[in-house]
């Protein structure tokens, strides 16, 4: 058995808009909270003890959502003051009875129909293992011919890297701990940052990598990421939350609603995002759409757009 943390509360700054309107972990994927997708997919490959969820941003949506959720072992950990993803973990460590503790970015997205792969997941004894993959743009860990993480936050290999075969690959989000990993680990205070939190770890060759397949694994972390997880390999061109009107005459294509939307009358959208109870009319193309402005998808400071 293992218990699971879910990574929830940073500011979800590179998926605004989107956060103005609701927290990372519980943005709609393919029709369900982020949040509740991954616990999904996990769920049919491990037994799951408890739930931590770590808040901060919006952090009354979460009390809403597990009010309702199909959730019943979650611990909801709210942080006045953010601890970092390494203060968290070491505080679920520290309280965790299981064997095991798997830690997920909330921006990972785990189709449920492509996670056989996770079966293969097992930490050794006192030991990490993290979930790489070679398909994304953020390449900045190393790794060896034995799988073991040489280093965090690299640009590039060295030259005699390159010649013994190395890799850079990108930190998929995912890392299972094993329980006597803590044993290892200096920690004091409350804030820390997981790379710093996993020094000693990584001095002694005790991180190991598991790479993910390329369609079974999904980073959500900016808008465009989080459209073409939609869109990719086969997923269908439409996602509709609930209570969403499509009036008639209307023509969407490649389109993502969140709950509560209403599409008047000849209205034509295609490649857009739309945030909850918005009320469209128009046409529109390859924008996200909120109750207060029309932002074009690939625009770069969607921090400027405030609600």
């Amino acid at each position: 058995m293992m218990d699971l943390l879910l990574l929830s509360a940073g500011w979800g700054t590179r998926l605004r808009p989107l956060t103005f309107y609701r927290p990372k972990a519980l943005i709609p994927v393919r029709g369900k909270p982020c949040l509740e997708t991954c616990y999904d997919a996990l769920n049919e490959v491990f037994t799951i003890g408890s739930i931590w969820v770590n808040t901060h941003a919006l952090s009354p949506w979460f009390f809403r959502f597990f009010e309702k959720s199909p959730f019943r072992n979650w611990r909801l950990l709210y942080e006045p003051e953010i601890l970092g993803s390494g203060g968290t973990v070491m505080h679920c460590m520290n309280s965790s009875k299981a064997r095991w503790l798997m830690v997920v970015n909330s921006d990972t997205f785990l189709p449920s129909q492509k996670i056989e792969w996770l079966s293969g997941l097992e930490p050794e004894p006192g030991a990490v293992v993290i979930v790489v993959s070679s398909k994304s743009g953020l390449n900045n860990v190393v790794v060896n011919n034995e799988g073991r993480v040489i280093r965090f936050r690299s640009k590039e290999l060295t030259s005699r890297e390159q010649d013994l075969g190395y890799r850079l690959v990108a930190f998929a989000g995912i890392h299972l701990l094993d329980k006597k990993a803590a044993e290892s680990i200096s920690w004091c205070g409350d804030y820390a940052d997981i790379i710093n939190l996993y020094a000693p770890l990584l001095k002694q060759g005790r991180i190991r990598a598991v790479e993910c397949p390329p369609s079974a694994w999904h980073d959500i972390g900016n808008i465009r990421r989080y459209f073409d997880a939609h869109t990719s390999e086969g997923a269908r061109s439409f996602w509709a939350g609930s209570q969403v009107v499509i009036e008639p005459g209307c023509s969407v294509e490649k389109v993502i609603l969140w709950d509560g939307v209403v599409v008047r009358t000849g209205s034509r959208l295609r490649s857009c995002i739309v945030t909850d109870g918005v009320e469209v009319s128009g046409v529109f193309e390859s924008a996200v759409i909120t109750p207060s402005a029309v932002i074009p998808i690939g625009r770069g400071e969607f921090c400027r757009y405030l609600p």
